[in-house]
C-alpha cells in the first residue's frame, strides 16, 4: 500500500514511522500540479486527499527526502533564527522612523 502526504512535520513524522507494507512518500507542497481547470473555491481536506492521490499514482508529485529528526531541528532552529532577525530589522527600522519624525516635528 501506497500513501503521500505534504512535506512538514507531520508528513516527515508519518513517513519516519511507515511500516512494512506501507509506502509514505512525502511531497513539496509548493510543487502540487494544478490538476487542470481553474482552481477549486472549495478547499477541503477530502479534495485534497483525492488530488494527491491521483497525482502520486500518475507519478506527477515532486518527492523530497525525508530529513532526520536531527536535520530537522536544526531547520528549524535556523528558520527561528532567520525570523528573530527579521523582527529585530523591521523593530530597528520602525524606532529610527519613529525619531526621525520626532526630531522633524520639533524642527519644523
Amino acid at each position: 500500500m501506497r500513501a503521500v502526504y505534504e512535506a512538514g512535520p507531520t508528513g516527515y513524522g508519518l513517513a519516519r514511522r511507515s511500516r512494512r507494507g506501507l509506502e509514505i512518500s512525502v511531497c513539496a507542497p509548493g510543487e502540487i500540479a494544478g490538476g487542470g481547470g481553474a482552481k477549486p473555491r472549495i478547499k477541503t481536506d477530502a479534495r485534497d486527499a483525492l488530488k494527491l492521490a491521483r497525482l502520486h499514482m500518475a507519478g506527477e508529485l515532486t518527492l523530497v527526502v525525508v530529513p532526520s529528526v536531527e536535520q530537522e531541528q536544526v531547520r528549524d532552529l535556523v528558520r527561528a533564527r532567520e525570523d528573530v532577525r527579521a523582527d529585530l530589522m523591521r523593530a530597528r527600522h520602525r524606532l529610527g522612523k519613529f525619531l526621525l519624525r520626532r526630531v522633524a516635528s520639533r524642527h519644523g
